[in-house]
């Protein structure tokens, strides 16, 4: 009997409510559910109390945070990570921007393209990002997705231009689920495309911005289970 993308999520999340805060997976051994349980709970919530804050500020969407992390949660489970990195993916994919904070001074909501000064100020994020989760204990696992999650396979990106698989999986991983979801949101400057659109420009993208090993996996994913996930938390 084949198993339903809904029966999946159902099962994975059982036995941590009904909740957006407690929809959350547990991927490792029985043995270890109980402990781990309770150390994702308390780092889930640490995560939330500093998304709600990062929210109110204007300066990202909660559904926006909310889908990437699913959908990165669900691409770390497709290469079968550890159950703990899975969740150092999910809680990083969460807060990612959480260093626009420190930008006070830039317009996020600007329809005109950044000056090269703003450009500048813009690329601080993910190291003022690192800073911040420095000194909230329960969140410094996501901080190798915050820091590499703007560097790109080619070694062209940013913070550091790190290149290929120096690149820690955590961004790798991010970088393919955040552009198909810009390529489908769309922006002020470009209608959305569609998932067969954004598919497309995502390959011609592989080996360049993304790494060819994460994009296949994404490939093996069918695109209704990519959807269904998002709708599973309500925020597709």
């Amino acid at each position: 009997m084949t198993t339903t993308t809904t029966e999946v999520l159902q099962l994975e999340t059982a036995g941590f409510g009904d909740s957006l805060d407690e929809r959350i997976f547990f991927t490792g051994p029985p043995s270890t559910a109980e402990p781990a349980r309770l150390a994702r709970r308390k780092a889930r919530e640490a995560a939330a109390r500093l998304l709600r804050t990062f929210v109110a500020g204007g300066l990202e969407s909660e559904a926006h945070c909310e889908r990437v992390a699913a959908w990165s949660r669900r691409l770390a489970r497709e290469l079968e990570l550890p159950w703990d990195r899975v969740l150092d993916i999910e809680l990083g994919a969460l807060v990612h921007d959480i260093g626009y904070i420190g930008l006070p001074d830039l317009d996020f909501q600007k329809n005109e393209p950044f000056t090269p000064i703003e450009l500048f100020e813009l690329r601080r994020h993910p190291e003022i990002g690192v800073g911040i989760l420095r000194q909230i204990p329960l969140l410094q696992r996501a901080i190798p997705l915050v820091e590499s999650h703007h560097e790109r396979f080619d070694g062209t990106g940013y913070p550091h231009a790190t290149a290929g698989t120096d690149i820690p999986i955590d961004g790798r991983i991010f970088q393919l689920v955040d552009t198909y979801e810009a390529l489908t949101a769309g922006s002020p400057r470009r209608p959305p495309m569609s998932d067969a659109d954004a598919r497309a420009e995502l390959a011609a993208r592989v080996g360049a911005q993304l790494d060819p090993a994460v994009h296949a996996a994404f490939e093996r994913i069918d695109p209704t289970e990519w959807h269904d996930v998002a709708i599973w938390l309500n925020v597709g």
